[in-house]
């Protein structure tokens, strides 16, 4: 859902294993990050590169949407969002909903192993989800 005014993530926790998943949030706040830790499993938008946007074929008005409160995360903040919510439990990190007009798979995966290998957590998985899905991860 785009543009919307509350959107949603989902948690879900089982036996003691959590999976949790965000996407088109704009911005981040403190209940998605008190959701997204301690999980095992993180699915996050990583939409755009902030350089690619801005220099791209969107109109203004789209630019600012994209970017704006009830838009999208760039890259840069999926990936600050990241590392604030790190774990021991943390093994997989899904990054989705990545533009192919303002973002690459590449650019989203270094700006979030950035992170981790800051974080000494290079060690944690990543996968970049595309319109083909992903294989089935058992937490």
């Amino acid at each position: 859902m785009h543009d919307a005014e509350k959107c949603l993530g989902y948690t879900f926790e089982y036996e003691g294993k959590k999976l949790s998943y965000a996407s088109d949030v704009g911005c981040v706040n403190n209940i998605i990050k008190e959701n997204l830790k301690n999980s095992d499993v993180i699915v996050l938008e990583s939409n755009y590169d902030y350089n690619m946007l801005m220099t791209g074929p969107y109109h203004w008005e789209l630019k600012n949407r994209v970017k704006g409160r009830n838009g999208h995360l760039s890259n840069a903040e999926a990936s600050k969002l990241i590392g604030q919510v790190l774990n021991e439990k943390l093994k997989k990190i899904y990054l989705m909903h990545i533009s192919k007009d303002n973002n690459t798979p590449e650019l989203a995966y270094n700006s979030l192993y950035q992170i981790l290998e800051r974080e000494n957590k290079s060690h944690l998985e990543i996968e970049i989800i595309n319109e083909e899905g992903t294989e089935i991860y058992k937490i």
